[in-house]
């Protein structure tokens, strides 16, 4: 009986007490953080809680030594190998081999088989992956020029950043297999441990990096003459926000108040020589818009072959644009069907060559809207007026990539007067992924190249033969120059 009545009143005790708590808010909400406070340090405290983490990272960092050990010992034949998966990649994957040869008179099967002889002669000095990446970039990266961005990296920097920012996407919940793929590439203990001692040991190629401003402004004749010189392509987040306008980025800003400062001129030059490229969002969303009276675009086609990182690459693209050939009509009909398998036909294109291994199409619309074409109050608000006079584009050799599709869009469309060098020939003028990254399985070596192949309407390649200027450099000129004489010439 006494056990009884006691359970009863501590129950009572208990009840009252929570109610007590319940009516006095702070009171529950300080006992509450005590808790929360208390689970918290014990957790982080218990000897279980991180033991998976603790593991992985055992794991982690005796694969790290184990790959550091391989890289010391590495026997040739490893190197060897590493070659031949390259090679099986690119012919499974690359599509840019008769355009090597008809482009830049380089048969990239004759360079393999050079390669070859160079790795199995043991005159030829080949002491650890170091001497590989050497021996790779000299005879057989470099004569091929970077067609279809056929490139190694060879810069520790350019690693490591590549690989903070897929650490930064997964950790941020862009978990796409795209991502997952990166992210296990650039956290590789091969790859990690070739660029760490890629660094230490000082053969580290420095970056290209351009100490001159993103974009330059200048009024070459007032009321006459204005110019832009373009020294690279920016992405959008690149940009700081403009400290006059905060809603606005500083390019943002300086095109805008630039273009409202020339209205009224005969003459825009835009400078694209030296700019290697990158991503063309600032280009088209920022540069153009101002200037142009309506929206372009640039149709193009975009093929790929059926090896496994095109296929890869190909998942980023919308399903239903995606086209499987039929090889039953032949290439050059461009009977097409598409994944529910209903015939398609577009018109042939006379210029595409059968004989590349292509199995798969997509079509691809480079387009630049003009700010009057754009939505958003703040874009109707800004009341841009575009440019009415001329514009020049000046291209040299080294105008490539995303710089070449600026051009391209530019001249095909009749907006510029191209004046000065064809430029490199790497073209991409998408924004869908088309540069793929792999990573030797050896060695560890990154390489990167194009999986897919571009072409205009009518077949031809957009890469290789780079854009041709309308009027080449005079003698003794470079293209501003002979701009400048055109202009003057034009007055007389």
């Amino acid at each position: 009986m006494f056990i009884y009545k006691f359970k009863i009143t501590l129950s009572n005790t208990i009840l009252k007490i929570k109610s007590s708590i319940y009516k006095n808010k702070i009171i529950y909400r300080t006992i509450c953080f005590i808790i929360l406070f208390i689970s918290v340090v014990f957790f982080a405290r218990h000897p279980l809680l991180y033991a998976s983490i603790r593991i992985d990272q055992r794991i982690a960092v005796h694969r790290f030594n184990i790959a550091a050990h391989r890289f010391d010992n590495m026997p040739r034949e490893n190197m060897i190998n590493d070659f031949e998966h390259l090679m099986t990649v690119l012919e499974e994957n690359w599509p840019f081999f008769n355009l090597s040869i008809s482009a830049n008179g380089v048969d990239v099967r004759e360079l393999a088989e050079d390669m070859r002889l160079l790795l199995h002669d043991p005159s030829t000095p080949i002491d650890n992956p170091l001497d590989f990446l050497d021996l790779l970039h000299e005879h057989f990266f470099s004569p091929i020029g970077q067609l279809g961005h056929l490139s190694m990296i060879r810069n520790h920097e350019a690693f490591f950043d590549a690989r903070s920012t897929v650490n930064w996407q997964m950790q941020n919940g862009f978990t796409s297999r795209f991502n997952k793929y990166y992210y296990e590439l650039y956290t590789r203990p091969e790859s990690v441990m070739f660029y760490r001692r890629l660094r230490d040991t000082g053969r580290n190629v420095p970056a290209q990096v351009s100490l001159r401003p993103a974009m330059e402004f200048d009024i070459l004749e007032a009321e006459s003459t204005a110019y832009i010189r373009i020294n690279r392509m920016m992405q959008i987040l690149e940009d700081i926000p403009s400290p006059i306008d905060s809603s606005m980025t500083h390019y943002e800003k300086r095109m805008l108040d630039f273009t409202q400062d020339i209205q009224g001129f005969d003459h825009l030059i835009i400078d694209l020589r030296g700019n290697r490229g990158g991503r063309t969002t600032h280009f088209d969303t920022f540069i153009m818009p101002h200037l142009l009276p309506s929206s372009i675009q640039l149709h193009a086609y975009v093929f790929y072959m059926d090896g496994v990182y095109a296929n890869l690459a190909r998942e980023m693209f919308d399903a239903t644009h995606r086209f499987i050939l039929d090889r039953s009509f032949g290439i050059n009909e461009m009977h097409l069907h598409n994944i529910k398998r209903e015939t398609h036909y577009i018109e042939p294109l006379p210029y595409l060559d059968e004989n590349i291994g292509l199995s798969y199409m997509f079509n691809s619309v480079y387009r630049i809207n003009s700010w009057h074409h754009r939505f958003g109050v703040r874009h109707q608000a800004m009341n841009t007026s575009h440019f009415n006079g001329k514009m020049w584009l000046l291209t040299d050799e080294f105008t490539a990539s995303a710089a070449e599709g600026a051009a391209a869009i530019l001249k095909y469309n009749n907006i510029v007067t191209v004046v000065g060098e064809p430029t490199w020939g790497v073209m991409g003028v998408s924004y869908e992924p088309v540069i793929f990254n792999i990573s030797l399985p050896n060695t560890g070596i990154i390489v990167r190249f194009d999986v897919a192949y571009y072409t205009d309407p009518y077949g031809r390649p957009l890469q290789g033969y780079g854009i041709q200027p309308h009027y080449p450099n005079r003698p003794g000129m470079d293209a501003l120059e002979t701009v400048l004489a055109m202009i003057e010439e034009g007055r007389e």
